[in-house]
Order: structure tokens, then sequence, then C-alpha cells
């Protein structure tokens, strides 16, 4: 059985894909602090009176 040729990375193909994998991070989680952070203003400036919402 053999094996196939293994090589060194390129620098290129590296930065490519910390890149991608960053960039879909900051897109997930951007997405859910965003919506989050919505809801909480929404929520904060609905606000509370006499024990009700509204």
């Amino acid at each position: 059985m053999e094996l196939p040729a293994y090589h060194m990375p390129t620098m290129g193909n590296v930065m490519r894909s910390v890149w991608e994998r960053g960039w879909s991070f900051i897109k997930k989680a951007g997405t859910i602090i965003l919506l989050s952070s919505i809801i909480i203003w929404l929520l904060n400036h609905i606000g509370w009176n006499n024990y009700s919402f509204g």
C-alpha cells in the first residue's frame, strides 16, 4: 500500500484557509451578537410598567 506524496502547505493556501474560516466565524458570531443585542434593546425600550409588560 502506497501513501500519497505529502508536501508542505504553501503560505497562500494557509492564509486563504485562515481567512475563509475566520470570515465564516465572524459572520456567524456577528449575526448572533447583532440579533441578541437588537432583542435586548427592544426589551429595554418597551420596559416594564407596574409589573406588566408594555
